[in-house]
């Protein structure tokens, strides 16, 4: 008899043990995820969910995307961004030259990003890069990330039209106006949490940029195409 009492108990504890693995996950219509335990369910207008940090949430039946049962989250991937919505980035580096100019440049930017899928972000961006010359690049940017562990690695594309700050410029002996062009950038990078408002970022990046110049009157007439190529470091926060 107590061979079976034994039993019982043991098969108990393990349908314990994996409740205890489990969570409830309510995805809302506006991006939010709640984790915890759903408290009643009972109505098919609200649903009541005790979150991780013991506060209950009622939230209306028309307000909820889906629901799911997934492991608990660890702390630190609560502080990834698939459950934020706006985040801003500032990044620094320095750039090496591939081809074209040879001088390498610093390189500080500011973008604005949204969560349009957990793991996919748009935004736009803005740069001020200097070498010899100093361009302001604006630019649409996309970013992906992998996966949602210990950290959170991504890639980037950013795309738009690098402005010429410095406008009149000479060549040789030519005096001539620049008109700046295309700017295409990718990174490879990992974001790592601090915290949940904080998190920081390392990433290596190629960058292209494009630029027209033409000769000012009274010189004759000419045209120039720049084409630069450059990778290099950077380092940025993002704040959620």
């Amino acid at each position: 008899m107590s061979k079976y009492v034994v039993s019982f108990i043991l098969v108990c504890l393990a349908f314990i043990t994996k409740a205890q693995t489990i969570e409830d996950v309510i995805y809302l219509k506006n991006g939010s995820i709640l984790r915890g335990q759903i408290v009643d369910h009972t109505t098919d207008s609200v649903v009541r969910i005790m979150v991780t940090n013991g506060k209950v949430w009622d939230l209306p039946a028309s307000d909820i995307a889906s629901f799911s049962k997934e492991k608990p989250v660890r702390k630190h991937q609560r502080f990834l961004p698939k459950e934020k919505g706006f985040n801003t980035i500032i990044q620094t580096g320095v750039f090496f030259p591939l081809s074209g100019e040879k001088s390498s440049y610093f390189h500080a930017g500011l973008i604005g990003t949204w969560r349009v899928w957990p793991c996919f972000f748009l935004g736009v961006g803005a740069n001020i890069d200097r070498d010899s010359r100093t361009y302001c690049p604006i630019y649409a940017d996309a970013r992906y990330y992998v996966n949602r562990k210990y950290f959170a690695p991504y890639i980037s594309l950013s795309c738009g039209k690098a402005l010429a700050w410095d406008k009149d410029v000479t060549i040789g002996w030519r005096n001539m106006r620049n008109y700046g062009d295309l700017y295409f950038a990718t990174s490879l990078g990992v974001e790592f949490p601090k915290n949940e408002n904080l998190s920081f970022l390392l990433s290596i990046e190629y960058k292209y940029q494009r630029n027209h110049l033409k000769t000012t009157p009274p010189d004759e007439y000419y045209e120039l195409i720049e084409e630069n190529n450059r990778i290099g470091v950077k380092l940025g926060l993002l704040f959620k």
